[in-house]
């Protein structure tokens, strides 16, 4: 393994690829290794399913789980997503399974399940923030634990980065690091520009409109697998209609919009939210929820 000096992807970490070597290493470099290697995005799309079942129906109802699992499955640029060598599933599937081990009350798994969607993606950071900041609101014990183990699963790609490239999270913060070559430092210079140049905004009413933007004119975003289906309008719909104020999926709806917000500030491009869809699902089949324990006097969540 090399550095690239040419390559900015070169500096992305590559918990993703890994998976993807161990597919070929386990089947062979042929055609058997390339069939392994894609099963596994194809595996955290099914996956992805699983959990967000997993999640839905022990607080809100089987009802509300099926729903939102088929919700996911249901969206175009997840399956076709499932198909390609990206590792946008890997980050999707790991940052739903951090969510989730929070829930349950296991910290530092869960900040090792945000640790690998980091190391698969820089994107990760967005889901993952807003849960760390409330955690260090409501529960800072747990909060300590969850940013160690997230910092502990990083730590090789930051390493790697910092001792090839002077900049541990090299192509970002060009401005903030130094680069260990002047043309290294212009290369990651041209990517953060390329990126914050997708989704033109053309001013407040377009800003108004985002959600019906990303759902019915999702190529205006750019970075291909842009066609979410019309399914996610439903959230807000959900939030409005349910019976029931549940603290938990107050919390998600908060995290989904301070993830759009960072997301429409920073790199406007739809393929980077995909990991949001399933906590979307969430808010959209809240008025099911009337199945779930914390409809009937149980307690929805620790």
């Amino acid at each position: 393994i090399v550095p690239l000096p040419w390559s900015v992807h070169g500096g992305f970490p590559q918990v993703g690829e890994m998976l993807y070597l161990l597919g070929w290493r386990l089947a062979g470099t042929g055609g058997a290794g390339h069939g392994a290697a894609g099963l596994l995005h194809w595996s955290a799309y099914g996956l992805t399913a699983l959990g967000l079942y997993g999640v839905v129906a022990p607080r809100w109802g089987s009802m509300a789980g099926r729903w939102a699992a088929a919700l996911w499955l249901w969206t175009p640029a997840a399956g076709l997503l499932a198909g390609t060598g990206s590792v946008d599933l890997f980050v999707t599937f790991f940052v739903l399974t951090a969510g989730a081990l929070l829930l349950d009350g296991h910290p530092g798994l869960a900040g090792l399940a945000a640790g690998l969607a980091l190391g698969a993606k820089y994107t990760a950071l967005l889901p993952l923030a807003g849960r760390g900041v409330a955690l260090m609101v409501t529960r800072p014990r747990f909060a300590g634990r969850f940013v160690l183990a997230a910092a502990l699963a990083m730590s090789p790609w930051l390493v790697r980065n910092f001792l090839w490239y002077g900049n541990p999270v090299h192509p970002l913060l060009p401005h903030v690091f130094p680069a260990a070559t002047e043309s290294l430092r212009q290369a990651a210079v041209r990517y953060t520009e390329h990126v914050a140049g997708h989704g033109e905004m053309k001013g407040i009413w377009d800003w108004l409109r985002l959600p019906w933007l990303m759902v019915f004119d999702g190529v205006r975003f750019g970075g291909g697998f842009d066609q979410w289906g019309p399914w996610p309008l439903l959230a807000p719909v959900g939030l409005l209609l349910t019976r029931t104020r549940d603290n938990i999926a107050v919390c998600v709806a908060l995290c989904v919009l301070a993830v759009v917000v960072g997301w429409g500030a920073t790199a406007r491009v739809l393929r980077l939210l995909v990991p949001i869809l399933p906590f979307i699902a969430i808010l959209a089949v809240q008025p099911l929820a009337s199945a779930g324990p914390s409809a009937h006097g149980g307690s929805p969540a620790r």
